[in-house]
């Protein structure tokens, strides 16, 4: 499921795993990004919430 795109929150999505965006930045800084504007998109399973981001 799509919950980073090009920078952007997807926050419909988010709400649909039950997460916010605080846990999102939390999962972001542990894969080594800081900033949501480096970031191309970010997906995350929908069975074990594993994050996996792309930065173009």
């Amino acid at each position: 499921m799509l919950l980073l795109l090009e920078g952007k929150v997807q926050l419909h999505n988010l709400n649909l795993i039950q997460k916010d965006e605080q846990w999102l930045r939390r999962e972001l800084k542990a894969t080594g990004y800081f900033r949501l504007e480096d970031v191309f998109y970010a997906t995350v399973r929908d069975t074990d919430h594993s994050l996996k981001v792309d930065n173009g």
